[in-house]
């Protein structure tokens, strides 16, 4: 959350993202929940590089290659 609020605050937004979240979690129509077969990464200190990456790094230990993509 403190990675999140930095990053929204320096896009010059100053909301609660704990207010936010509960929100999007509890509406009623289409809540923001995490699908239960979800690869979840957390890209609070990756670069878009280091996300890629990762990503990556997941297929290939699932035998898939760059090329299959």
């Amino acid at each position: 959350p403190d990675v999140r609020a930095m990053r929204r605050a320096r896009q010059g937004l100053q909301d609660s993202i704990t207010t936010r979240d509960k929100i999007d979690s509890t509406r009623r129509t289409s809540p923001l929940i995490i699908a239960e077969d979800a690869h979840v990464i957390d890209s609070s200190n990756l670069t878009v590089e280091g996300v890629v990456g990762e990503i990556f790094g997941r297929l290939k230990q699932k035998g898939m290659a760059l090329g299959d993509l």
